[in-house]
Formats: C-alpha cells, structure tokens, sequence
C-alpha cells in the first residue's frame, strides 16, 4: 500500500521520530479528544504508539502517517492494513 495515495488534496507521509514534537504539537492542541480518551497524549506516548502493533501483525502492514497542507502537519493516521478484517474473522470463525 502506498501512502501517497491516501489523499488527493493533501501530501502524506509516513512520520518518523523527528516528527514527534510536530505530533506532540498537533495532538496537544486537541484537549476534546483526551477528555474522552485518556491519557493525555505526551512525546513518549507518540513513540510508544509508532511501535505499537497487535499479536501477529507484521510492520509492514502498519502505516503511521502524516497529513500536511502547506508543509504543516494537520492530521496523524495509526492504520494497520488489513488488521479489521483480520480481528472479525478470527473472532467470528
């Protein structure tokens, strides 16, 4: 899967450490959000959440991306391809 063809309207990326503090950036602003789903998010949880992968689940299927308008981050994706399907049929059959 190429991630570049995850939007017509804005560049994306897969994002990487040095992108943390622009993570930390976007994501701390989102204060709604952590109401809701705690924890608040901080610069280690961004890392932990890079690498964080289900049982049996190769990374190669996992695309932690970036959305940017104008070279500035505006949206963060944590996508497991396939891991959906994957979970509902394992756990209806």
């Amino acid at each position: 899967m190429d991630e570049l063809l995850f939007s017509r309207k804005y560049y994306v990326r897969k994002l990487q450490k040095n992108d943390i503090d622009q993570i930390y950036n976007l994501c701390s602003k989102n204060h709604l959000y952590y109401q809701y789903c705690s924890p608040y998010v901080t610069r280690k949880s961004i890392e932990s959440d890079m690498m964080a992968l289900p049982d049996n689940v190769d990374f190669k299927d996992k695309y932690y991306v970036g959305y940017f308008k104008n070279e500035k981050l505006i949206a963060v994706l944590d996508l497991i391809d396939g891991y959906c399907i994957h979970w509902i049929l394992n756990d209806r059959y």
